[in-house]
């Protein structure tokens, strides 16, 4: 990566891979052995997808094309592979904190799902 043409660069690492949020969802409780506890809504609850949406401020599409094309670099992993590495590395403490909802996901959780912060989600 101590290319150059890399600094100030943005890369996808995650495998050659194509997945649906759900598949990532299902994917990431693999990677932790959980299943995963998921509700699908109507996309038209009242709100704009951004306003409550997980990844609101991050593109939606991931492909590790640029890495390869750019830099040469092929991925050595798949994604449920990294996926593993990084739980297996990150400290578990981080997973007992609590969720911090947004207003706008309160309102959904609790008027669309049905469900309140205290729940499991």
């Amino acid at each position: 990566m101590l290319q150059e043409k890399s600094f100030g660069q943005i890369y996808n690492i995650a495998g050659n891979e194509i997945v649906t949020l759900k598949e990532w969802v299902e994917a990431c409780a693999e990677a932790v052995g959980i299943e995963p506890q998921m509700e699908l809504i109507d996309g038209n609850i009242g709100f704009e997808a951004r306003q409550w949406f997980p990844f609101r401020d991050a593109s939606l599409f991931g492909s590790c094309d640029k890495l390869k094309q750019q830099l040469r670099i092929q991925p050595r992993f798949s994604l449920l592979e990294g996926l593993r590495d990084t739980y297996n590395k990150v400290d578990k403490k981080r997973f007992t904190e609590p969720i911090i909802y947004s207003e706008v996901e309160r309102a959904i959780l609790e008027d669309v799902i049905g469900k309140t912060e205290g729940e499991q989600h």
